[in-house]
């Protein structure tokens, strides 16, 4: 509708006007003062400036409070980086195995849900110690979670493995933790990425493990549609992930389409094999019933 040429973007403006120059020259565009604003953000975008993603899509009122926000100057690339690490592995593989595994076609929750979570666990000192698993190879019961707990817990124990990284003397780390704590004391001491964090740069990180956590859910889910393709695998239940409503529906009309050309296909059959007696209009049937009488008169 907006290429149309007869239809005009809006309301008149006095840049519309032509030949008309005002004193102090040319007239500026309606549009220009955000012209600086603009370029900002897009520098950031190019940049891949954390800070830019948290506040676009994951600001949130009972998250991180206003008045102690600063923006972050490490990168999306540094944050991926960080996390591609053998300890997020294994909490994505606890999370499989006692969630995901029971729950594939289940939806995800939203990040204020997430939110809301994280509110109730930081207000029990033995929900933190259970969620975050600290100290460090405590058992946790998880026999009463739900999956806002496992979304949660994969997310806290990401943050506390930075936390262990950085506090640590070295004594109890691994050879690939090793390699990390080296360059971030080296090549990575002038990156904010490996200095002390502040409570921006905690809400943005857990922001950006959800954002992690749900892709790698996403793809689960797919891969779990494609090995299970027949329709009896999605159940009906209201609580399930888009990609498997889309695919529910898609099921179920490939079962309409395919019943509807099954019926035809059995329809031609019987036909060709002079099966299907088609019924005669009724005053046709009527004459029948009468012939066998009146030949007897």
């Amino acid at each position: 509708m907006a290429n149309n040429p007869d239809i005009p973007d809006g309301p008149p403006c006095l840049s519309d006007l032509r030949g008309e120059i005002p004193r102090e020259g040319v007239r500026p565009q309606p549009f220009s003062f955000w012209a600086h604003e603009r370029s900002g953000i897009i520098d950031q975008l190019d940049a891949n400036k954390a800070s830019l993603i948290f506040r676009a899509f994951g600001w949130h009122d009972n998250g991180v409070i206003s008045e102690h926000w600063q923006d972050v100057d490490w990168t999306l690339d540094d944050f991926a980086r960080f996390y591609d690490c053998p300890y997020e592995e294994k909490e994505w593989n606890e999370f499989v195995n006692d969630y995901l595994s029971r729950n594939p076609l289940e939806r995800s929750p939203d990040w204020k849900e997430i939110v809301a979570t994280m509110h109730v666990i930081f207000s029990s000192p033995g929900l933190i110690r259970n969620h975050v698993g600290v100290p460090p190879g405590s058992p946790t019961d998880k026999r009463y979670w739900d999956k806002y707990s496992h979304w949660t817990a994969y997310i806290l124990r990401l943050i506390q493995y930075w936390h262990t990284i950085d506090d640590s003397d070295g004594t109890d780390l691994g050879d690939f933790e090793m390699g990390v704590r080296a360059y971030a004391q080296s090549f990575g001491e002038h990156n904010s990425f490996y200095s002390r964090w502040g409570n921006s740069d905690k809400w943005i990180a857990m922001y950006l493990l959800y954002l992690k956590l749900a892709t790698k859910r996403d793809d689960y889910t797919i891969q779990y549609l494609i090995d299970n393709p027949d329709e009896d695998a999605i159940p009906e239940q209201d609580d399930l992930h888009p990609a498997v409503q889309d695919e529910a529906r898609r099921r179920r009309e490939e079962q309409i389409e395919w019943r509807s050309r099954a019926f035809v296909e059995y329809r031609n059959n019987m036909i060709s094999r002079n099966y299907l007696r088609v019924p005669l209009p009724w005053y046709q049937q009527l004459l029948t019933w009468f012939r066998p009488w009146r030949n007897q008169q």
